[in-house]
C-alpha cells in the first residue's frame, strides 16, 4: 500500500513544526522509540522517514512493524502512520534537505512555545541518520480530544 494519502496529513503537521516520534519493537515486541528528523513521500508513493542511527537497538528493530507519529508543537494536532519497513538506506540529498528544513521548523516552534535556546536544541540532532522506507497500512488522528484515535481513511 502507498502512504501517499495518509502522508499528506503528517506532512502538513511536520512542515508547521511538528516533532516526529518513530516507534519500533524487537522480535519479542519490546518497544523502542527514537526521534524522526524528516518525512517525505517519494515518487513511488513510499513514505521515507529520516531517523537517528545513534541507537543500535532502534536500528536493529528496523525490520518489521513501525509507527510514525507527528505532533505539531503549537496546537498539538497529531497524526500517526503505521506500516512495515520496506528498506533502510542512507539518506539521499532530498532526504537530507527535508530533514534540515523540518528540523528547523520544529526547533523554531519549540523556541516560540517553550522558550528553549536554539543552541540547546541543536544538541538533539544525531551524529548519524538513516532513511526508513515504509509501506503504510494504517493512519490515525492522534489530536487530543474526541476524535483521538479516529482512523484516517485514505490509506491508498
Amino acid at each position: 500500500m502507498s502512504g501517499d494519502g495518509l502522508f499528506s496529513a503528517l506532512s502538513a503537521l511536520v512542515d508547521q513544526g511538528a516533532g516526529l516520534l518513530v516507534g519500533t519493537s524487537d522480535a519479542d515486541r519490546v518497544p523502542r522509540a527514537t526521534r524522526g528528523w524528516g518525512v517525505r513521500c517519494d515518487e513511488a508513493g513510499t513514505v521515507r522517514v529520516v531517523v537517528s542511527a545513534d541507537d543500535p537497538l532502534v536500528v536493529a528493530n528496523l525490520t518489521g512493524s513501525i509507527a510514525v507519529t507527528g505532533a505539531e508543537i503549537r496546537t498539538l494536532s497529531s497524526a500517526q502512520l503505521k506500516g512495515r519497513v520496506v528498506d533502510v538506506v542512507e539518506p539521499d540529498p532530498i532526504d537530507r534537505e527535508v530533514a534540515d528544513r523540518q528540523t528547523t521548523s520544529f526547533f523554531d516552534a519549540v523556541v516560540a512555545t517553550d522558550g528553549d535556546e536554539l543552541e540547546m536544541l541543536r544538541r538533539l540532532v544525531p551524529t548519524r541518520m538513516l532513511t526508513v522506507l515504509i509501506d503504510v497500512t494504517d493512519g490515525f488522528d492522534q489530536t487530543p480530544g474526541p476524535s483521538a484515535g479516529a482512523v484516517l481513511e485514505d490509506v491508498r
